[in-house]
């Protein structure tokens, strides 16, 4: 689960490049990566938003449902370690971009 609220989304994927993110039904493209350029990462939704992590904000994914945090909700469905794999990753490759002399 991730936070996107865009009315566009990618319809065909472009030559080398791979969706490692959908949306919960699989119709929408979230994140892409290009097969031989691993540097190269896009994004449709918003990986940033800290309001998923924070425990004193609380949601409700659908009216009926409890209040929870965002991260009971990420866990909920198994996708807070996507978010923290993706940080990591995102964090490793922007080191690797200006590394400590």
């Amino acid at each position: 689960m991730v936070y996107s609220n865009h009315h566009q989304a990618i319809e065909k994927l472009g030559k080398n490049l791979k969706a490692i993110a959908t949306s919960v039904d699989g119709k929408i493209i979230e994140a892409i990566v290009h097969n031989n350029y691993p540097n190269v990462l896009g994004m449709q939704f918003h990986p940033e938003g800290t309001y998923l992590h924070d425990p004193e904000i609380k949601y409700r994914k659908n009216s009926n449902d409890e209040l929870k945090s965002g991260k009971q909700i990420l866990m909920d469905n198994k996708s807070y370690q996507f978010h923290l794999e993706l940080w990591k990753t995102f964090s490793e490759k922007l080191n690797n971009l200006n590394p400590k002399k």
